[in-house]
């Protein structure tokens, strides 16, 4: 079976409306989706004008959205995408280290092969990169996140305010989805109130219409999306440096049995995803900048504890964690690998969990079971194989023998955290044992209702 080709062929993007026209030139098929980019809050929050060269690092981001999400793939095969997009700055995109540090970016994270045709804009620029500010100076000490809107957003802010790590938290939220912004907003609205420190969320919003095209519900490139539009709100804060709260064991997603199928290992916020855009950004915007993830060594339960405090019951079951959001309610499914794994950490930590889930109501449907047992065979699997590894002479050794891409976390990880190899070694290998005892601690409450007493023996 021959890959699908698609050549995607961007409008000036504006805040009133533009269009991509995406040629299926496996197929032979046309079409156009309008699309919409709106920036502004850039400059009425943050009261500075949008530098030309940010401004398409925001196009750039926005356009390779709507290339993941609109191009569909043929099983395990790659898509071979081309994107024509018109920028201020084309010559600067064009330079071959440039495209060379996007192509391999979008390759890790995609899988697919990728090319690039960047033409010189010719429309006036969006409202933030004309509105004119009042220089306010420089901003007081500012830490800037990523706000997804989920339990691990809102467990690094409340750990980072009471580390005092800074005077403002700036949590930055973006994406085409009108739920999610709306629980971004109102989880920061709501969280505010509780923090002495200043808390900000401020985000850029696209949207396009394509009700009738099908979509591609895997989104890997959402890391690298979501990842290069908060580190224009970092520069724009004056900040070189973009903060992700996840936890490691998420982070590194380790795959499952080679043999299940279905089951998500996105590398959104991988270390290496991190040490990558950190490259590349760098080299982009000739002076250094960082993405970095405080919580890389964390468990999900490590970064929840400090969720037990009951004023945080409430703002613990707003934020979403689910891999496939529900438009019904609850909009959570209870039982895909990060809903289980959001189960798991709540638990351990004993924070209470008053989170709705759809389908523990609905124990006896078959789609209920075949989903379940995907997901939760997988990952009990997974913890009695790292169990077993952490238990041998050399634990390191014998996770890197059955998980080769830890090597790589190490060898990438070692300049930017700052850290001798060994002592990121020992610390990863820390993790993990907490994780296999967290599991080990919850595992009857969680399976309960979830597998039957003879799958929970084939399980582990």
């Amino acid at each position: 079976m021959e890959p699908t080709n698609y050549l995607f062929s961007f409008d000036d993007l504006s805040e009133s409306g533009s269009c991509v026209q995406i040629t299926a030139q496996h197929s032979g098929k046309v079409w156009e989706v309008p699309l919409w980019v709106d920036d502004s809050q850039f400059s009425y929050l943050l009261f500075r004008q949008m530098p030309t060269l940010y401004a398409d690092l925001i196009d750039l981001a926005v356009a390779i959205h709507v290339v993941d999400r609109l191009a569909l793939g043929r099983r395990d095969l790659p898509r071979r995408l081309h994107v024509q997009l018109p920028l201020r700055h084309p010559d600067l995109f064009r330079r071959d280290p440039i495209l060379e540090m996007l192509r391999d970016i979008l390759h890790w994270y995609t899988d697919d092969v990728w090319d690039f045709t960047f033409t010189a804009r010719q429309s006036i620029g969006r409202l933030a990169e004309r509105q004119a500010c009042l220089n306010i100076g420089e901003f007081i000490s500012t830490e800037v996140a990523l706000w997804s809107g989920g339990l691990d957003s809102l467990a690094g802010v409340v750990n980072r305010i009471s580390a005092e790590t800074a005077e403002h938290y700036l949590l930055f939220g973006s994406g085409s989805n009108s739920q999610v912004h709306a629980t971004q907003k109102s989880l920061a609205a709501a969280l505010s109130p509780l923090q002495q420190q200043r808390i900000s969320c401020l985000q850029v919003i696209y949207r396009y219409k394509a009700e009738k095209t099908p979509r591609n519900r895997s989104q890997r490139a959402r890391g690298f999306v979501f990842m290069l539009l908060g580190a224009v709100c970092a520069l724009l804060a004056d900040q070189r440096k973009l903060h992700i709260y996840e936890n490691g064991v998420g982070a590194i997603n380790l795959a499952f049995r080679a043999s299940e199928v279905g089951l998500d290992h996105t590398r959104a916020v991988h270390p290496i995803s991190l040490t990558m855009m950190t490259e590349f950004v760098s080299e982009l915007l000739d002076m250094p900048f960082h993405f970095v993830n405080p919580f890389v060594f964390w468990t999900k339960a490590d970064m929840s504890y400090i969720l037990k405090d009951h004023r945080y019951h409430p703002l613990v079951a707003q934020t979403i964690s689910c891999d496939r959001i529900h438009r019904t309610t609850p909009r959570q499914c209870g039982i895909c690998s990060s809903c289980l794994l959001r189960k798991q950490g709540l638990r351990a930590a004993d924070v209470t969990d008053e989170t709705g889930y759809l389908y523990p109501s609905a124990r006896t449907e078959d789609r209920y079971r075949a989903l379940t047992g995907n997901h939760l065979r997988a990952m009990l699997w997974q913890v009695q194989v790292l169990k077993e590894l952490l238990a041998t002479d050399d634990p390191w050794n014998s996770l890197v023998r059955s998980f080769p891409r830890l090597v790589d976390i190490i060898d990438r990880a070692t300049d930017s955290e700052g850290q001798s190899p060994k002592d990121i070694q020992d610390q990863f290998v820390q993790m993990y044992r907490r994780y296999v005892r967290e599991w080990e601690q919850v595992r009857p409450n969680i399976q309960r209702g979830l597998l039957e007493e003879e799958e929970v023996r084939e399980a582990v």
